[in-house]
């Protein structure tokens, strides 16, 4: 989920020295009998609501459009589908939600400083 952001800058680093920065050399790979999860993931995500500064959940209702759309048949499968996309959710909305709260929590110092430095 981290790559997303950080390859397109190492990539550049790569360009400009011509030697491949460590990372890129020990980038994780999406087996592509898992990238299917990960696409369930993506679509699903912009049906969560955003409420308080935060993300939530991945509504099951956009599971369930997401397996009707997509011919995803059987119990066992669909039941896969759901723990798989829910563990996914529950990486992705602790790092967003802990981005939001310390940017929030950033503005609020910010703002006291510059009310400080007002006054002063």
């Amino acid at each position: 989920m981290e790559w997303g952001e950080r390859e397109d800058g190492l990539l550049a680093a790569e360009r400009q020295t011509g030697e491949t920065p460590f990372a890129l050399l020990n980038k994780p790979e999406l087996h592509a009998w898992l990238s299917w999860l990960y696409d369930a993931f993506s679509v699903c995500s912009t049906s969560r609501p955003i409420f308080d500064g935060s993300i939530g959940s991945i509504p099951i209702e956009a599971m369930h459009a997401y397996a009707e759309m997509f011919g995803v048949r059987g119990t066992e499968l669909r039941q896969y589908l759901v723990r798989m996309i829910r563990a996914l959710d529950s990486v992705y909305r602790s790092k967003v939600n802990a981005q939001i709260a310390r940017k929030v929590e950033q503005d609020r110092v910010d703002d006291e400083r510059r009310q400080e430095t007002g006054r002063g």
